[in-house]
C-alpha cells in the first residue's frame, strides 16, 4: 500500500480514537486525512471513472492528441515504428557483441530529450510483435508531422546501422492494448442523489445542534468529511475505466545495483525464451530520457540521508543514502543513460499475468496492483509527459536494467520462406534451406545410430525432385530403393553396374592417373614405390593403348611381378581393380538419364562390396561425376546433389588431403553439392565442417553430444538440447548465419518407406 494512503487511512481511524478527548482533535485528524487521501479523487476513481487520455484524431499511421491548458492549446503527435526483423539477436552474439550493440540500439533511439517513448511488446496467436510509440510535443500544429518524420527517420537510419528493420505501423496494429470502458452517465445521478442526501442528513442534524442543543457526535464530522469528498465530483467529466487486468511496476529495484554484462545477457537470453514462447499478453514500457534535474535531485538525496543519517546514528537511513549513492555512481561508472517511465503488463489470463510478473521479479523489478488503477494508467499509452521531476508511480531506469526489454533481445530473428523446408524451430516458425542464398549447397547429416538420418536424407530427396535437382545417392546398404521407386529413379549396384573409371570427360591423361594412384595410395597404404610403379604403369599404358581398363592394369603388373613391392601391390589392388574388369556403363549415361539414382554397394541377393573395395568405388564415382560436371561448365544452381550415406565408414581416410576435401571445395561453380551422412562427427575430415553450406546435428547418447560440440563448438544449451530431445529433433548451422537453429524436423511421409 502506498505510504501516502496508509497513513491517510491511520488518520481516519485515530479520528475515531481521539474523539472522547475533544472534538477538535478528531476533526485535526479528519482533515489531516482528507488532505493527504483527497479522497474525492478515489471516489471519483469509483464511481466516475479516470480521464484516461485518447486521441483527439486518428490517421492510418499517426494519432493526434489536443489538450487545453487555460487560454492554450498544446498538441500531442505519435506514430509507431514496428521492428520487423533483428538480423543478429540475443541467441546470436558473444556478451560483449551484445552488450554494446544492445545499448547502442536503446540509446540511439531515445535521443531526442523532448520526445517520450513507448516500447510495446504484443504477443497475439502465437506472434511476437515489437512497436515503439513516439510522441512529440508542439503548440503549433502544423510543426508536428514534419518534427515527427524526421525524428522517425533518424530513429531508422539508426537502427538499420545495428541490423534492425523497422517500418512505420499502421494504428489498428497497436490499438487494442488496454480495454478502457466508459462510465454510464448514471453515475452522476447517483453522485447527485448521494450529494443531495447528504445536504438533507446535515441539514437535519445542524436544526438539532442549533434549535435543540444536541451534542455534536463523531457521525457530524463524518458526514461533513464525506459531503466535502463528493461535492467535487459534481464538476468531474464521466471518464474510463481500465477493464483490462493488469500489473504495474511498483519500484524497479535493480537501478540500486550495477549489473555485470554477464547478468544482463544471461537474463537476456532467458527472458526471450519466456516472452515468446508464452501465451497473450501486453508489455508497455513508457519512457523518457531523465532531465538533469532528476539526477541531481538523486544525489542531493543521497548526501541529505546520510548526513541525517550520522547526525541521529540511524543505520537503516544510512542505508538508505548508500543506494541512492548507488543510483548517482552508475552514471559515472558505467556511463549509463537515466531514464524515468513506467512499465505495465496485461494479459487476458490471470494465471500468465502472474507468471510474467513473477519473471520480472526475478529482474528485480516489483510489480503488483495499485489502487488507482486507471489513474495509473491513464497517459499510457497516448498521453505525453514533460514534468522535470519524477511523477507519482514512475521509476529510474539506466541503460542495462532495459536491456532485457529491448528489440534486440526480445525480437526473435525472421526466417526465410523459400527453398527446402525443413521443420520448425523453438518458436514453431519454420525453417527452411535455401540452396540460392547459401554460398554453396555442400551439407552434412550428423547424428548417432537410429536418430533418423537416412530418412531425412530420403525426404530431402524428394523435395529437392521439386525444385528440380537430381540425387545421386551413394548407398551401402540399399536403404533408398523404395524411394527411388516411388519417384521413378534408378536403382543400380555396383557390383553389375560397372563404371569406367578411366573416362577421361576432356581431362589429361595425367589427371586421371594421379586420382586413381592417390586413390589406391590412401585407401590401400601403398608405399611411395608402390604409387610410383602404378603411376607408370598407367601412363604407359594411356600412351600405348589408349582404351584400357583396370584389368588391363593388373595383367601389366602382373607381367613385371619380378619383385616383392609389384607383388605386395598386386595383392593390395586386386579386389578393387577386378571389379572393374568389364565396364558396361559410364556416368554420362548414368546423369544423362535425368533421373534420381541409387547407386548401391549391395545387390539385391545380399552380396556386398568389401570396406575398401566400397571405398575405391566412392571414390572413382565421386571423381567421375566432378569431371563430368566440370565439362558441363560453370552454373549458378545445383543440378545434381550427391549424397554419401555412411559418411563416417567411405571417407575416413585421406584426411584433409583426401578428394572429398577438394570435391566441397571446389565444386559449387559446377553445380553439383554434396551431402555427406554421418554418425561419428570426427569420423570425416574436420575441414568439411568448416566448407558445408550447412550442418544439420540429430540427437545422440552422451558421447556422441561431447563429440559434436569438441568438433562444432556448440553452446551448452544447443547440446543439451540434442542430448535430451528425442528422434525427430536437432540443430541446424547455415553458413552466414550465426544462429544455430533448434529443429524440429518436418519429414514427408513417403520418407519412412524404406
Amino acid at each position: 500500500m502506498d505510504l501516502v494512503l496508509m497513513v491517510g487511512v491511520s488518520l481516519l481511524v485515530f479520528a475515531v480514537l481521539v474523539f472522547q478527548f475533544g472534538v477538535l482533535y478528531s476533526g485535526l485528524a479528519l482533515l489531516a486525512s482528507f488532505i493527504l487521501l483527497r479522497p474525492y479523487k478515489i471516489l471519483g476513481e469509483i464511481l466516475l471513472g479516470s480521464h484516461i487520455i485518447l486521441p483527439t484524431a486518428r490517421g492510418r499511421t499517426f494519432f493526434l492528441v489536443e489538450r487545453r491548458r487555460g487560454a492554450r492549446r498544446e498538441y500531442w503527435y505519435g506514430a509507431y515504428l514496428e521492428f520487423t526483423d533483428v538480423h543478429y539477436g540475443v541467441s546470436d552474439l558473444d556478451v560483449k557483441s551484445f552488450i554494446g550493440r544492445a545499448r547502442a540500439v536503446l540509446e540511439g533511439i531515445m535521443f531526442d530529450p523532448n520526445a517520450n517513448y513507448t516500447f510495446i511488446v504484443k504477443r497475439r496467436n502465437g506472434m511476437t510483435r515489437v512497436f515503439l510509440q513516439v510522441l512529440v510535443r508542439d503548440v503549433d500544429r502544423n510543426a508536428l508531422k514534419p518534427r515527427m518524420q524526421s525524428l522517425l527517420r533518424g530513429i531508422g537510419k539508426h537502427l538499420k546501422t545495428y541490423g534492425i528493420e523497422s517500418r512505420i505501423a499502421r494504428i489498428e496494429d497497436v490499438e487494442d492494448l488496454l480495454k478502457v470502458r466508459k462510465i454510464e452517465k448514471s453515475r452522476r445521478l447517483l453522485v447527485v442523489l448521494g450529494l443531495a442526501i447528504l445536504g438533507v442528513l446535515i441539514g437535519l442534524r445542524l436544526r438539532l445542534i442549533i434549535l435543540m442543543s444536541a451534542p455534536t457526535g463523531l457521525p457530524d464530522l463524518y458526514l461533513l468529511f464525506l459531503f466535502a469528498s463528493l461535492l467535487p465530483l459534481v464538476l468531474y467529466k464521466s471518464g474510463y475505466r481500465v477493464s483490462s487486468p493488469t500489473r504495474v511496476l511498483l519500484s524497479n529495484e535493480s537501478v540500486y545495483t550495477i549489473p555485470t554484462p554477464y547478468d544482463v545477457y544471461n537474463s537476456s537470453r532467458w527472458l526471450h525464451s519466456i516472452l515468446n514462447t508464452s501465451g497473450d499478453f501486453t508489455l508497455i514500457l513508457k519512457l523518457r530520457p531523465a532531465p538533469q534535474v532528476v539526477i541531481d535531485a538523486v544525489e542531493s538525496k543521497a548526501y541529505k540521508l546520510y548526513e541525517w543519517g550520522q547526525a541521529f546514528d540511524k543505520l537503516k537511513t544510512i542505508t538508505r543514502s548508500k543506494r541512492y549513492y548507488a543510483v548517482a555512481e552508475r552514471r559515472f561508472k558505467s556511463r549509463e543513460r537515466l531514464y524515468v517511465g513506467k512499465l505495465i503488463l496485461s494479459s487476458p489470463d490471470k494465471a500468465l499475468l502472474d507468471q510474467l510478473s513473477e519473471v520480472m521479479q526475478q529482474l528485480s523489478m516489483r510489480m503488483g496492483t495499485t489502487f488507482l488503477r486507471s489513474s495509473y494508467l491513464k497517459d499510457i499509452p497516448y498521453g505525453y509527459t514533460s514534468n522535470p521531476g519524477v511523477r507519482h508511480g514512475e521509476s529510474l531506469f539506466y541503460t542495462y536494467d532495459l536491456i532485457p526489454l529491448s528489440p534486440i533481445a526480445i525480437i526473435p530473428p525472421r526466417e526465410d520462406a523459400s527453398g527446402i523446408l525443413l521443420g520448425t524451430d523453438e518458436y514453431g516458425r519454420p525453417v527452411h534451406l535455401d540452396f540460392k542464398r547459401l554460398p554453396n549447397f555442400h551439407g552434412i547429416i550428423v547424428g548417432s545410430t537410429g536418430s533418423g538420418k537416412s530418412t531425412l536424407a530420403r525426404s530431402l530427396i524428394l523435395d529437392l525432385l521439386e525444385h528440380g535437382i537430381n540425387s545421386f545417392v551413394i548407398d551401402p546398404h540399399g536403404e533408398y530403393r523404395r524411394v527411388m521407386e516411388i519417384v521413378g529413379g534408378l536403382v543400380l549396384d555396383a557390383i553389375n553396374t560397372v563404371i569406367d573409371p578411366l573416362e577421361l570427360h576432356g581431362a589429361e591423361p595425367e589427371v586421371r592417373v594421379h586420382s586413381i594412384a592417390s586413390a589406391c595410395d590412401t585407401i590401400f597404404n601403398l608405399t611411395p614405390i608402390q604409387r610410383d610403379i602404378l603411376t607408370e604403369t598407367m601412363l604407359k599404358m594411356y600412351r600405348v593403348k589408349g582404351k584400357f581398363t583396370l584389368a588391363d592394369v593388373l595383367e601389366e603388373l602382373e607381367r613385371r611381378s619380378y619383385s616383392r613391392e609389384v607383388k605386395d601391390l598386386i595383392a593390395r589392388i586386386r579386389p578393387a581393380f577386378t571389379l572393374f574388369s568389364e565396364p558396361n556403363t559410364s556416368i554420362i549415361s548414368m546423369l544423362d538419364e535425368l533421373k534420381p539414382i541409387a547407386f548401391t554397394y549391395k545387390t539385391l541377393e545380399g552380396r556386398r562390396l568389401p570396406l575398401n573395395v566400397a571405398r575405391f568405388v566412392t571414390w572413382i564415382v565421386l571423381d567421375q561425376i566432378y569431371s563430368y560436371m566440370e565439362k558441363r561448365g560453370i552454373v549458378n544452381v545445383p543440378r545434381i546433389v550427391v549424397f554419401i550415406d555412411e559418411g563416417h565408414n567411405l571417407l575416413s581416410m585421406g584426411g584433409e588431403d583426401s578428394l572429398i576435401v577438394r570435391l566441397y571445395r571446389e565444386t559449387r561453380k559446377f553445380g553439383f553439392s554434396i551431402i555427406t551422412i554421418t554418425q561419428l562427427p570426427k569420423d570425416i575430415p574436420t575441414s568439411l565442417y568448416e566448407l558445408a553450406g550447412f550442418i544439420i546435428a540429430l540427437t545422440g547418447d552422451e558421447k556422441y553430444v561431447r563429440s559434436l560440440s569438441a568438433t562444432l563448438n556448440l553452446p551448452e544449451d544447443i547440446a543439451e538440447h540434442i542430448a535430451f530431445k528425442g528422434v525427430g529433433h536437432g540443430v541446424v548451422i547455415r553458413y552466414g548465419d550465426p544462429r544455430p537453429r533448434l529443429l524440429t524436423l518436418r519429414v514427408r511421409e513417403e520418407a519412412f518407406k524404406v
